[in-house]
């Protein structure tokens, strides 16, 4: 990250660095997929430093603009995806960053066509981690979540595809 965020870097040094930072996380997801669920590992994963600093990536404005490509936010949205499923540790992160909810409570304004396979991901991971806390009935019962940002961004998102030529 600190390749990109210096101002004398080469742009081919921050396109190779995006590159790597992109192909870690299609790694990440793909690890994720084979890791038993619920299991030691897994929640080994969700709990580390890794994860933690994954969400400051995404969550960060400095490090958005140093990122820099909606591509990069969607591998790694698609990483805390893969991440929710059939996960009980996620409950423990939601816990320990509970900015995740706030981050994700701004998305009905600012999802757009650009960037709304990223904002649909992270919808899923919240989606995942909510049934994992209480239980599908729980989650329905929230309101503020549910109707607040989850169909809301589900609208909007539907909405682009009416609107596209």
């Amino acid at each position: 990250m600190k390749l990109l965020m210096l101002e004398e870097s080469s742009g081919a040094s921050k396109d190779l660095c995006r590159l790597v930072i992109e192909q870690a996380y299609a790694n990440l997801e793909d690890l994720v997929h084979f890791l038993e669920a619920d299991g030691q590992e897994l929640k080994e994963l969700t709990c580390s430093n890794l994860v933690k600093k994954s969400f400051l990536l995404i969550s960060t404005p400095t490090f958005q603009q140093a990122i820099a490509s909606v591509k990069i936010m969607t591998r790694i949205s698609s990483f805390f995806r893969e991440l929710s499923e059939d996960n009980s540790s996620i409950v423990q992160l939601m816990h320990q960053i509970p900015d995740i909810v706030t981050f994700i409570g701004n998305f009905p304004v600012m999802v757009s066509p650009e960037n709304c396979e990223f904002v649909a991901n992270m919808c899923i991971f919240l989606f995942n981690a909510a049934v994992q806390k209480g239980g599908a009935a729980a989650l329905m019962s929230d309101r503020t979540m549910f109707e607040g940002i989850i169909v809301t961004v589900i609208k909007k998102i539907l909405s682009f595809n009416q609107t596209l030529p």
